[in-house]
């Protein structure tokens, strides 16, 4: 997936405020490609909330009965768990 998409590789980073353990940024290519990185770090579960970022679809996750996932609100990520998320534009 970064070998395909510029904003994974080259597009800028714009790290977010996430509680507990997780850590979240968007990547987003000047064509407006946007993705949002979200990796829970801890062995509890947390929630992630997408406030101003909108809607998008899990393209890539931990778990990979998550992909295609479409998410709005927020997110509820697993212990030691990861999601790379497609932002609609």
């Amino acid at each position: 997936l970064r070998q395909k998409e510029p904003a994974l590789s080259v597009g800028s980073y714009r790290p977010l405020v996430a509680g507990g353990d997780l850590l979240a940024f968007v990547r987003e290519a000047d064509d407006g490609h946007r993705f949002l990185v979200v990796l829970n770090l801890g062995p509890r579960p947390g929630q992630f909330a997408l406030d101003s970022l909108g809607t998008g679809r899990v393209v890539i996750a931990t778990e990979t009965r998550r992909e295609a996932e479409r998410v709005k609100d927020r997110m509820i990520l697993t212990g030691d768990d990861a999601l790379v998320v497609q932002l609609d534009a």
